[in-house]
């Protein structure tokens, strides 16, 4: 349990793929969490992380791929053994504005959760900042989550972001956290040039406590993010050796 991944989003602004995968198997990393293929033919993928004895942990899936091509969509995913697919972003312009709204969009992705248990696919959802918003006396996430029956993969610094505590964030959807995106905040006023965001322990939330939790929930895999980290490479490998230490230490 509590194997350490990376998304490989935070690794985007690498000269390519590969570059990014060897950099993921060099920190010591098992598992990616890959933004659909990539763009690639999914046999090319799998041939790529197999060469670097990377395995797909889950996958960020745009609700409109759903929308488009779901079976082109599972058909990618079942060679790559995906185990766990997540709708990861709602586009601005398609947001809810109200619970009527949430609930809708919970409604829609009902109806994708359906497709993919079809193909024998688990889905979830992961959240930013904006859902995490009272809407009529509820987090606007859990109408949504309420509506879809979908898990969720909470990520915990835009938890931060929203005000939120993230351990207490993370004990409120406890079971229902398919996943857990572990990123951090720097202090106010810090990372300037990396919006905000900090490699994982050296920003501002409370680690300790929040793995113990991720220890009771038998959460399977911790999942490094960054989003605009300056040195892709270091990050990783940064919260990579923080991560483990922590985890023998607790």
């Amino acid at each position: 349990m509590l194997d350490l991944a990376v998304q490989l989003y935070s690794l985007r602004h690498l000269p390519d793929l590969a570059t990014a995968l060897s950099a993921v198997s060099d920190a010591g990393y098992g598992y990616v969490e890959t933004v659909h293929t990539h763009g690639l033919d999914a046999s090319e993928l799998k041939d790529m992380l197999e060469a670097r004895n990377l395995k797909v942990c889950s996958a960020h899936v745009a609700l409109e791929h759903f929308e488009s091509d779901a079976d082109a969509v599972f058909a990618a995913h079942k060679t790559l053994e995906t185990p766990l697919l997540v709708v990861p972003y709602i586009a601005p312009d398609n947001r809810p504005k109200d619970a009527a709204g949430w609930q809708a969009l919970g409604q829609q992705l009902a109806n994708i959760k359906a497709q993919c248990a079809g193909a024998g696919f688990q889905v979830a959802y992961h959240n930013h900042d904006f859902e995490l918003v009272d809407i009529a006396g509820q987090l606007a996430l859990d109408i949504l989550l309420e509506a879809s029956q979908l898990d969720v993969e909470l990520d915990l610094g835009w938890a931060k972001r929203a005000g939120l505590d993230p351990l207490e964030t993370l004990q409120h959807y406890g079971k229902t956290c398919a996943r857990l995106h572990v990123k951090d905040v720097a202090p106010a006023g810090e990372n300037t040039d990396e919006d905000g965001w900090a490699d994982v322990g050296a920003g501002v939330l409370a680690w300790e406590a929040i793995l113990a939790e991720a220890k009771v929930l038998e959460l399977p895999y911790l999942i490094v993010e960054h989003d605009l980290p300056k040195d892709p490479i270091a990050t990783i490998n940064n919260s990579a050796t923080f991560l483990r230490n922590a985890l023998a230490s607790s």
